[in-house]
């Protein structure tokens, strides 16, 4: 059962007034999109959690007592450890789970995908990159009321995010950027130029060497990984409006879904890796120009703990991109990891993971994020 949304003279946040203090279970192994969803729905009024995969997301989920069950579940499909659709079949063949609202959030729009999501136990769609309005619509449909509902939670800005510096205006620092759709982009994160701006960084941080990893991982015979990091960036790319970008790394997405041939791949490779190249080095020179007028926070923030979570995984899989995840949040790592930072920021760079795990336990123990 399903409530209907509707419009009659109200928007879409409106609908959702009623169903503030909701405890949404975010299922999605990007950081771009981690953050960008995190943001909109804590601003929206609702309590959210984060789990980097659908294994960690059946955990938390089976964890909690079942007067304190999560309203909704918005799940990825396409994750390393265990999918989406995998974990919406394991959840569904628990009696308890079995009417708990599961939306698949994805970027594939074709009805074969969407059949798969139906059959694997999920209630609906929420298309990527997020819309917010259509966001808001399927979380109106689909939480369903409940006592205690309709008190938004109170958020507290870190004193450095509240008393940050404004930063220049957006068009005049992002002018000339090539491919960059700027109204898009801060369309789909509700014209918040921060949160914008921390997507950019992030973007550029995280996707440099994404064509070079897709050869690499054919040459290797891994396609299925090939394909989930073409699937990753067409939705990066989604988020922040550079729109040629997200089409070029679709079709380098489908062609591996349907397994062309190498030659065929490379051929595709060759317009994402110079559209990826071009508007890297253009967003590099622009924030670059930003960094003296941007303060480091003096508090770490409230999706610490998923970061944490994250680095911990790609530590103990012996992933280099902990190197890149240290980095991105190396200003939060300092605040929370003191005089033992040092030590595990060498530990990661010399590729000594059992050491940074010891080192990150010791400092911040995992229970402290449970």
């Amino acid at each position: 059962m399903h409530r209907q949304y509707s419009e009659s003279g109200s928007s879409a946040l409106d609908a959702l007034v009623p169903l503030h203090g909701a405890h949404i279970l975010l299922v999605e192994d990007n950081a771009i999109n981690q953050q960008v969803a995190c943001e909109l729905l804590a601003d929206a009024g609702f309590l959210v959690e984060v789990a980097d995969n659908g294994q960690i997301a059946v955990n938390m989920v089976r964890a909690r007592p079942a007067d304190q069950a999560f309203d909704v579940v918005l799940m990825d499909m396409q994750m390393p450890v265990m999918d989406g659709l995998t974990a919406t079949r394991l959840l569904r063949q628990d009696p308890l789970y079995q009417s708990m609202p599961i939306l698949a959030m994805t970027a594939n729009a074709m009805q074969i995908d969407r059949n798969r999501c139906t059959e694997a136990g999920m209630n609906g769609f929420v298309s990527k990159p997020i819309e917010p309005d259509a966001l808001w619509k399927a979380l109106a449909q689909w939480i369903r009321p409940r006592a205690g509902l309709g008190t938004r939670p109170v958020r507290v800005l870190p004193a450095a995010q509240a008393n940050a510096p404004q930063a220049p205006h957006l068009p005049t620092l992002l002018h000339g950027v090539p491919g960059l759709g700027l109204a898009l982009g801060l369309q789909r994160v509700m014209g918040k130029e921060s949160l914008y701006l921390d997507m950019l960084r992030m973007f550029v941080a995280g996707q440099a060497s994404t064509p070079q990893q897709i050869r690499a991982l054919l040459v290797q015979g891994d396609t299925a990984t090939a394909e989930r990091l073409a699937h990753t960036l067409r939705g990066v790319a989604g988020n922040i409006g550079a729109s040629a970008l997200q089409q070029a790394a679709t079709e380098v997405e489908l062609a591996l879904r349907t397994g062309d041939s190498l030659a065929t791949i490379d051929i595709l490779l060759l317009p994402l890796h110079s559209q990826l190249a071009a508007l890297l080095e253009a967003l590099h020179n622009a924030l670059d120009s930003l960094v003296p007028l941007v303060q480091a926070p003096t508090a770490i923030g409230p999706g610490f703990a998923s970061t944490y979570r994250q680095l911990q995984a790609l530590l103990q899989d012996a992933d280099s991109d902990s190197l890149k995840l240290l980095d991105l949040h190396q200003a939060e790592f300092k605040i929370a990891l003191g005089p033992a930072y040092g030590d595990v920021d060498s530990a990661i760079r010399s590729y000594d993971c059992e050491a940074a795990i010891q080192l990150l336990q010791t400092a911040l123990p995992p229970a402290l994020f449970k």
